[in-house]
């Protein structure tokens, strides 16, 4: 499974999930209105039981292919800050393998 997965243009809610057996981390995103609609439709797409992912936080993510550049920002009303040092270690190996930047603003409002 992809340690992040997101469309690769445009602004989204973002969150990041873990599995509660494993610890294993992960950053979706997607358009969903609502941080909870992303988490619901991650985990239907890519069968997931939800008693085993727990919300780590949400946020926004944009991609800009002609600036090159990634960047987190924000958070979720509901389900509160995203870590960001994790988002970090998440989402640099993910930006360099696309040749962007990454700013990371996490719990920085919108």
């Amino acid at each position: 499974m992809k340690t992040v997965d997101i469309p690769l243009r445009g602004k989204f809610k973002c969150i990041v999930l873990e599995n509660v057996k494993t610890g294993e981390k992960i950053l979706r995103a997607n358009g969903g209105e609502f941080h909870s609609e992303v988490r619901d439709e991650v985990l239907m797409l890519e069968d997931l039981d939800s008693d085993d992912w727990r919300m780590r936080g949400g946020g926004r993510v944009v991609v800009s292919k002609p600036h090159k550049l990634v960047k987190v920002y924000g958070y979720s009303v509901d389900f509160g800050h995203m870590d960001g040092e994790l988002v970090q270690e998440m989402m640099e190996p993910f930006s360099e393998e696309l040749g962007y930047e990454f700013i990371n603003e996490c719990g920085i409002g919108y």
